[in-house]
């Protein structure tokens, strides 16, 4: 039955292992009952906080610097676009 499993596991590559880290602390938590549990969820909550704050930060975001002039095509549209826009208002 394990042999089975493991080779089905293997199949699934990347996401078979993200089943397995899953998988493991729930068997861990289990025998503690609601508090092994309690405690489990409050670990993957902080995790999840800590990921959001770690991508949110303002450093990571690129900074933008003045932007390369537009081609005499891309003001001639960008002008008449507008000038559609103010038309139908």
């Amino acid at each position: 039955m394990w042999g089975s499993f493991c080779e089905q596991l293997k199949d699934c590559g990347r996401n078979g292992t993200l089943f397995v880290v899953a998988l493991v602390p729930v068997f861990v938590a289990a025998p503690f009952g609601e508090i092994g549990v309690a405690a489990l969820a409050s670990v993957l909550l902080g995790l999840a906080v800590r990921a959001c704050v770690v991508l949110v930060r303002p450093e990571k975001l690129p900074k933008l610097g003045r932007l390369p002039p537009l081609s005499q095509n891309d003001l001639a549209a960008a002008r008449s676009k507008l000038l559609r826009q103010s038309n139908k208002n």
